[in-house]
């Protein structure tokens, strides 16, 4: 399998596409809806059901935008890369154990409160960027961190988990699983909002991204992890 490079969004393509994206998926003003740490495990999961259908709304385009020698392409995967795309069927999430990377910090806060919660990155396979497919990354036991192009000396620890039949995953390519929603956004960039609202372009996207919050994920059984 070829290696995948990871990619953490520059906050200009961050702001410009995914909060916006992810507001219009919602129907109504992101500041009206409760953090997702409110919601209740059974919605957060209906809510990887609505996020796919939003994703496949999208109109896959190239842009223009070239962020680091890539290529920022919004919506899902290309022709080129389509046929590798499957949507786990209930009985194959719930039959599977994902295996979830991460640094050692973190895996206390997991193990704790028993969901992932997305972060600031989105799906790569260079030379080309998707903004949009952004989510929890999951892979399996057999794939180390850095055969899915992630720094094992920083993603060191990794946690093996159940989900929920009824969780969308997105297999994107062999070893590279996806549960779809929207990222997180730093609390630095919510406090420049707050006071210069010139800082991004638009009213509207102002209020997307201060009421924009990063999709956590239940998980249903933890089966092992770094020891």
């Amino acid at each position: 399998m070829r290696k995948l490079l990871r990619f953490i969004i520059p906050m200009s393509v961050l702001i410009l596409s995914a909060p916006s994206l992810w507001a219009q998926e919602t129907g109504c003003s992101l500041l009206l809806r409760p953090p997702f740490s409110e919601w209740s495990d059974q919605e957060l999961i209906e809510q990887t059901q609505t996020n796919w259908k939003f994703l496949k709304s999208l109109e896959y385009k190239y842009t223009d935008l070239n962020v680091n020698g890539r290529i920022v392409i919004h919506g899902l995967p290309g022709v080129e890369s389509f046929s590798k795309l499957t949507i786990l069927s209930p009985e194959e999430v719930g039959n599977t154990v994902f295996r979830h990377y991460t640094q050692a910090e973190a895996v206390p806060q997991i193990l704790q409160s028993k969901r992932f919660r997305a972060g600031k990155t989105s799906y790569v396979q260079s030379p080309y960027v998707y903004p949009d497919l952004t989510g929890i990354f999951l892979t399996l036991s057999k794939y180390s961190a850095d055969d899915i192009g992630l720094d094992s000396n920083v993603h060191s620890a990794w946690v093996d988990v159940k989900l929920d039949p009824n969780t969308l995953v997105i297999r994107l390519e062999p070893g590279i699983y996806l549960v779809p929603g929207s990222t997180n956004v730093p609390q630095w960039l919510v406090e420049s909002l707050k006071n210069n609202s010139s800082t991004v372009p638009t009213p509207t996207l102002r209020y997307d991204v201060m009421g924009w919050s990063a999709i956590e994920l239940p998980i249903s059984q933890i089966v092992d992890n770094t020891k």
